[in-house]
């Protein structure tokens, strides 16, 4: 899991986000495009736009230097212990039993208060939130100050309320890291019921295949993590 929690790391840190100016641009592009049309076009083509520039606007409105990632996947895809490797600390309980995560944790690079609104815009408990902050660190997490890492609740949890707290959260993050192991992915579960319909979000979506031994083509020599036979992109 180092490899993979080093390269996650490094897709994390801050300049590689996108900016923010770029956002409010695309969003007011929105805007003005709904104040053309209006009357223009049925109204019921046009929920999921206004929505977009509703819910959008607000999380903007609560801030514009932080990221909102979030870790799902199904119990015993090894989630919560990539949660723990990227915080380097202990915050989320590991286990294979259903459900092993009940609620939803999260993990502060940076000072918590400038993150506060934000979680309880999402609806984040304040006893489940963690700050990654310490003076043995020097300077080693400032490149990722203002990220917001979520531990999700798991998706296949025999508690149906675990499954709707996922869906709500899938729907106001900035970014979703799906952590899928070969055993469970071949239930197809995850891919026909989030993949499938969130292809549209592929831009802000990542898929890290978690316990795996070797590149899923036969031809291939390499591994997942050390894979230099062929184009397959490593976990």
């Amino acid at each position: 899991m180092t490899n993979i929690t080093g390269r996650i790391r490094e897709a994390f840190r801050g300049d590689q986000r996108v900016d923010p100016d770029a956002l409010i641009a695309r969003l007011d592009a929105v805007r003005r495009f709904l104040t053309a049309v209006d009357g223009l076009l049925p109204d019921a083509e046009l929920v999921p736009a206004h929505t977009l520039v509703e819910r959008a606007g607000t999380r903007l409105a609560l801030s514009r230097d932080h990221t909102v990632v979030a870790l799902a996947g199904a119990t015993g895809s090894g989630k919560s212990s990539l949660f723990n490797a990227l915080a380097q600390l202990e915050l989320s309980p590991v286990g294979v039993r259903r459900p092993t995560t009940g609620v939803t944790h999260a993990c502060v690079w940076g000072p918590l208060e400038g993150a506060n609104r934000l979680l309880d815009w999402t609806g984040v408990l304040p006893r489940h939130r963690f700050v990654r902050e310490s003076a043995l660190d020097a300077d080693d997490e400032t490149a990722l100050h203002g990220l917001i890492l979520l531990d999700l609740p798991d998706f296949d949890s025999v508690q149906r309320s675990h499954r709707l707290e996922v869906d709500r959260l899938l729907g106001l993050v900035d970014q979703v890291v799906w952590v899928v192991d070969p055993q469970k992915y071949a239930d197809r579960v995850i891919h026909d019921s989030y993949l499938r319909e969130f292809h549209r979000h592929r831009d802000v979506t990542l898929v890290v295949l978690n316990q795996a031994t070797g590149c899923p083509r036969p031809s291939c020599p390499g591994s997942w993590t050390t894979c230099a036979g062929c184009s397959t992109p490593t976990a």
